[in-house]
């Protein structure tokens, strides 16, 4: 199953279902928060000191969950689809709630240092929400139809061909050849998270053209770089795209975990040594 269809329109799946209840519980938080005076202390702090602050923990472990969740392919996009826009509009709900548990007060202390990463974690996913539609359909119209190991044949296809023509050539051009054939790296280590390297095969193809070459081997040698630069491009924006999801994905879950982790800690402070402790 394609990455495509899985999170083409995930913001609106159900006609934004998940947003409205995400609003709709924000609001009676909020309303609820508005009207605190009109409620016993005793209320007050059971609502939202335990109460609410039990809402974000479980919110976040359901978060968490939908990590695990979605590597289930095999139950269908369409549930997947729904779990993830419930995930991006229940992630995004914290950012109001977690404060509203607070008392809007954010102090230096694990309570503090939980809403900070929470804040974070939220921004990340964010980047996410936009990766993830924007990236997966690019991925495919840039493959044409193609896998990526069938474009990696192709490219040692083309080596095979152009070593074949080597002999046919000049000494310099033979050069020119040769070493790009022999040449198989294809991507560009970390940088190529930000910014695509320079393909090899299309400068060889430039400098074959400034040898002048006026024969059948050498035009099908000038033809056969084009064809191999073509594929070396489609190759590394493939690899860009697919590094970037896998980069943010390394730097969002650690993230994640880190702030649940904050949030355990902070409410297992809160049963052990009770309110304002921690």
């Amino acid at each position: 199953m394609s990455a495509a269809p899985l999170h083409s329109g995930f913001l609106t799946h159900k006609r934004m279902m998940f947003a409205w209840l995400a609003l709709l519980l924000v609001l009676a938080v909020a309303a609820a928060w508005y009207w605190q005076e009109m409620l016993p202390p005793s209320a007050v702090d059971l609502g939202f000191s335990y109460g609410l602050g039990t809402l974000a923990l479980v919110i976040m472990l359901w978060l968490t969950w939908f990590g695990v969740r979605k590597r289930s392919y095999a139950k269908g996009a369409g549930r997947l689809k729904a779990w993830l826009s419930a995930h991006v509009y229940l992630g995004l709900s914290l950012v109001f709630l977690v404060p509203l548990h607070g008392g809007f007060t954010i102090a230096p202390d694990i309570h503090g240092i939980a809403y900070v990463l929470v804040l974070v974690t939220v921004f990340t996913g964010l980047f996410g929400v936009a990766f993830y539609g924007f990236y997966p359909r690019r991925v495919t119209a840039n493959r044409e139809g193609l896998t990526f190991d069938a474009m990696l044949k192709r490219i040692a296809e083309i080596d095979i061909e152009l070593r074949g023509l080597s002999t046919q050539l000049s000494e310099a051009a033979n050069n020119i050849v040769r070493r790009e054939a022999e040449s198989g790296r294809i991507g560009g280590g970390v940088g190529i998270l930000f910014a695509r390297p320079i393909n090899k095969a299309r400068r060889a193809r430039q400098a074959l053209l400034r040898l002048n070459l006026d024969s059948d081997a050498g035009n099908r040698a000038a033809a056969l770089l084009e064809s191999k630069a073509a594929v070396v491009d489609r190759l590394q924006r493939d690899i860009q795209m697919r590094s970037r999801l896998r980069a943010w994905l390394l730097l969002h879950v650690p993230l994640s975990l880190a702030t649940l982790a904050a949030v355990i800690a902070h409410a297992a402070g809160m049963l052990m040594f009770g309110l304002g402790s921690v």
